[in-house]
């Protein structure tokens, strides 16, 4: 395969690409050594829930990377004992790595959401949850899912299943980190071209 002549552009590729195969290999992603869940609509609904900063933005506490590190635990329960002794080892794993977690966390985010599709970016009011659109979408042709099986397949697998039916039906997709990388180049490429001015 050729080498692109924009700086920075085959890495970006490379990068999308183990991102989406990541998401067939069924391994569990790791937060400074801690194990947690690929986000699946249902752990979607925990996270919403309690409205985590890495959705809805804002500057995380220590307790809010705990939390979401809790939510999305495969030793997740409602046993407050449980969830104590995880807060207890959780807090001292990452004595001198709040930043790194945050960092780590941010990017798994960007992850999970790389193929998610794009709304128009207008206002509208949120006669639904995209939870209940997916089990909706996923239950039409031509997936045909039942709900529990959308419920819980990792976003990151629906999502690129998804783009397959946009592909297959010739819809136009954006890939969000080489089609930034190429657009900056463009933009500066553009930036140094001299203006066109009339005839004096």
């Amino acid at each position: 395969m050729p080498k692109s002549c924009i700086p920075g552009y085959d890495e970006a590729l490379a990068q999308e690409r183990r991102i989406r195969e990541e998401a067939f290999l069924g391994v569990n992603p790791r937060i400074c050594g801690i194990e947690i869940q690929n986000v699946t609509p249902f752990l979607l609904a925990r996270l919403n829930l309690i409205q985590s900063p890495f959705l809805i933005g804002g500057n995380p506490s220590h307790g809010q990377i705990i939390q979401f590190l809790w939510v999305l635990s495969s030793s997740f329960s409602t046993d407050s004992e449980q969830r104590d002794c995880f807060i207890e080892n959780t807090t001292k794993l990452l004595a001198d790595r709040w930043t790194e977690a945050e960092i780590a966390i941010d990017e798994f985010i960007r992850d999970t959401f790389l193929d998610s599709p794009r709304g128009d970016g207008g206002e509208c009011v949120p006669y639904v949850t995209g939870i209940a659109w997916l089990i909706y979408s996923m239950a039409r042709d031509p997936f045909r899912w039942t709900r529990d099986q959308t419920l819980h397949t990792p976003l990151r697998e629906i999502y690129q299943l998804v783009r397959c039916h946009r592909l297959d039906n010739r819809g136009i997709l954006f890939n969000e980190i080489s089609d930034n990388v190429k657009a900056r180049f463009l933009d500066e490429l553009n930036a140094k071209q001299p203006a066109r001015g009339g005839l004096s």
